[in-house]
């Protein structure tokens, strides 16, 4: 179940910057609603160094490269290694 305060946000995959260490920062056209409090920093927060993390990089990857539109769910938390910028809960491919 998604948080009722967690974000949404649909569009397109803008850039990804892909840490060495930590999490990567995702930035996508289109509004976001109900963003958290601690988001000062616009750009979604994935972490690429668990599986599903690496599952999610993978993907959006491939929906920037293919040009598609996603939908991202955050988890209504910010990132404890990127504090101003909220984790991404999902993606649904459209």
């Amino acid at each position: 179940m998604v948080p009722c305060w967690a974000s949404q946000q649909d569009g397109a995959v803008q850039s990804y910057t892909l840490a060495r260490m930590g999490s990567g920062a995702m930035i996508m056209s289109g509004n976001r609603t109900a963003v958290p409090a601690c988001v000062t920093d616009y750009a979604w927060s994935v972490d690429g160094s668990t599986s599903y993390g690496a599952q999610l990089v993978a993907a959006i990857m491939t929906a920037r490269a293919m040009g598609r539109s996603v939908t991202v769910v955050g988890t209504g938390t910010c990132d404890p290694n990127s504090p101003t910028r909220e984790m991404v809960n999902w993606i649904q491919f459209n």
